[in-house]
């Protein structure tokens, strides 16, 4: 799950760019736009070294994600952990979720399922299809299955913010306020300015725990 519900890899990438033409500055990276776009571009489609490259990109970026000073560079990082973690690496798969993307656009979460089900069948290994499938089962109000999607997305990926926040959402939604505040919290330590997470803390923590005296 994520604060980018309906983004396909083509959207994702045009958001990056539209973000980075701020010319954001951030830590090792001189301008938000040049730095970004040269690191993607490196990226290769497919292939064991090509996951591997991945990785490394994917290491530098969340990096720089737990180190950004401000919500303006947190998201030119956070618009780019997105469209690496798009990449499935198979035409096939990206094709499916381009149609999934379609589908939740047009309400038609039944019809998502159903090719979700075939993209983590076909890619098991590719968390964003798990991801994507706890977001359509959420709004399905599958919380169980949503549930069981997301551990599926972070054993895959530990450092999914979206998953994390999506859990918290759900948690919150049946009631436990304790979980719901932990998956939060979990989520900011990745992405310090998460606006899902960061609000849902402000709200949840003094439920949880008091106001401080």
């Amino acid at each position: 799950m994520s604060d980018l519900p309906h983004s396909g890899l083509k959207r994702a990438g045009a958001a990056l760019a539209g973000l980075c033409l701020m010319a954001v500055a951030l830590p090792g990276v001189a301008q938000g736009q040049a730095g970004l776009t040269q690191m993607l571009r490196q990226q290769p489609a497919q292939g064991e070294a090509d996951a591997v490259e991945r990785g490394r990109l994917l290491d530098s970026l969340f990096a720089r994600l737990q180190a950004a000073q401000s919500a303006d560079g947190a998201k030119v990082l956070e618009q780019a952990v997105w469209t690496l973690w798009m990449q499935s690496g198979s035409p096939t798969v990206d094709l499916l979720m381009g149609q999934v993307d379609k589908a939740v656009e047009d309400s038609r979460y039944d019809a998502a399922l159903g090719i979700l089900d075939a993209v983590v069948d076909i890619a098991p290994d590719y968390p964003e299809g798990w991801n994507k499938r706890a977001t359509v089962n959420f709004l399905l109000k599958n919380y169980k299955d949503a549930l069981a999607d997301i551990d599926r997305t972070l054993t895959l990926e530990p450092r999914h913010f979206g998953a994390l926040s999506g859990r918290g959402i759900i948690l919150r939604e049946l009631g436990d306020r304790d979980g719901a505040l932990k998956a939060f919290r979990q989520a900011l330590e990745i992405h310090p300015f998460l606006p899902a997470a960061r609000n849902a803390v402000r709200t949840l923590g003094p439920e949880v725990e008091g106001q401080p005296i």
